[in-house]
């Protein structure tokens, strides 16, 4: 996928950023001049959760991806079951999940406006009930890193770990599928992980090292 249209057509982007559609817009215009695109966003959110001390085992706990498929109860692998790749679903989950977290890193690197950064930093923090107001959120910053991140030399590179957000539930069925066709194309799955020199997010013939298992609903599915 070459635009955005699909992330703005879903709703539970702007609910991983409170209803902040101040912080949401900021965000698409960076990532249109960066050119930086959706499966791009969902390599770096699952590099970083993969560097993670527990990689998906916070999310598996969550109990993010429980409810995604009605399978047959069977005996759980463990989390520290190799996996290779992951269904469409659950890489939505996995990609709301770690959106706002991801900006926040990526805002961190120094390439958007003064106009933006300078912003005084909200009283009231991330949890700022207010946010969904323009005005408030076009006066006041509201994503503020719980500790400070260092720069980076370029826009969308690995940075230093910060806890994945939970601000993502689960994935409305609209909003589902704007995310999910943002993210690949072709068949129903995806390399659960994907260096940024490897081919595109698509191919299915992708061999991957070890990663977290996705709960009974996403192993019936690999």
């Amino acid at each position: 996928m070459s635009d955005l249209g699909d992330l703005i057509l879903s709703a539970d982007v702007y609910e991983c950023f409170d209803g902040n559609t101040v912080e949401v817009e900021i965000m698409l215009d960076y990532l249109t001049v960066q050119r930086i695109s959706p499966r791009h966003i969902y390599r770096d959110i699952v590099e970083h959760i993969q560097s993670q001390p527990r990689k998906f085992a916070p999310l598996i706990e969550r109990d993010l991806f429980v409810d995604v498929y009605n399978v047959v109860p069977g005996p759980d692998p463990g989390i520290d079951t190799p996996r290779q790749r992951i269904c469409r679903v659950c890489a939505a989950e996995v990609f709301l999940y770690g959106l706002k977290d991801w900006w926040i890193r990526e805002r961190n690197k120094g390439f958007l406006e003064p106009s933006v950064t300078e912003r005084p930093n909200c009283p009231n923090g991330n949890d700022c009930l207010r946010q969904k107001e323009h005005a408030h959120a076009k006066e006041f910053n509201h994503i503020i890193p719980v500790t400070p991140l260092p720069a980076d030399s370029g826009p969308s590179t690995s940075t230093q770990p910060v806890f994945p957000s939970q601000s993502a539930g689960l994935v409305s069925q609209a909003s589902e599928a704007a995310v999910r066709a943002a993210l690949m194309d072709g068949d129903g799955f995806v390399p659960l992980h994907v260096p940024s020199s490897s081919p595109p997010l698509g191919d299915p013939d992708i061999v991957i090292g070890s990663s977290q298992e996705f709960r009974d609903a996403v192993d019936a599915m690999l």
